[in-house]
């Protein structure tokens, strides 16, 4: 269970030395409160770990999981071989076209990927794109194109 910590937001500048005493809050508003999780870390010291930062209003990007890709190489005899290949979100488009073309020593048209993505955009990261569905994007002529999945 983590302690509960109260600690106090001030906008004003001040220099920190054995002498000079933090400023106190003046108003209630001014205290916030926040979960704390004290854990030891790999140096042995027990700092603590925050549920959130309270000393500013940026929010922190959440953590968003790897992109999974399947290619599957079917041959004209319904052979074939499927690999998996996992993506950052924050990879571009350009990098899953290079990553394709990575198998031109099959029929393009016989390499798909199971994305799940309506249109891909080169502009945007794989995780700006426009997600709808489940789509079928496939490679031909070094353009990929999108279709319905069957």
């Amino acid at each position: 269970m983590g302690m509960l910590l109260s600690t106090v937001s001030k906008s004003v500048q001040w220099q920190h030395d054995e002498s000079t005493p933090a400023p106190m809050a003046t108003d209630a508003r001014q205290v916030t409160e926040r979960d704390v999780d004290p854990r030891a870390t790999p140096n042995g010291s027990n700092d603590e770990v925050t549920q959130g930062d309270h000393d500013s209003d940026a929010l922190v990007e959440e953590a968003q999981p790897n992109i999974r890709l399947l290619i599957n190489h079917e041959l004209p005899d319904g052979s074939g071989n499927e690999h998996s290949i996992t993506f950052n979100p924050h990879n571009t488009v350009s990098q899953l076209r290079t990553t394709m073309e990575t198998f031109s020593h099959v029929p393009q048209e016989n390499i798909y990927f199971i994305f799940k993505m309506s249109q891909l955009n080169d502009s945007l990261k794989l995780n700006e794109q426009h997600v709808e569905s489940w789509d079928c994007i496939t490679m031909r002529d070094n353009r990929l194109t999108y279709s319905t999945a069957y």
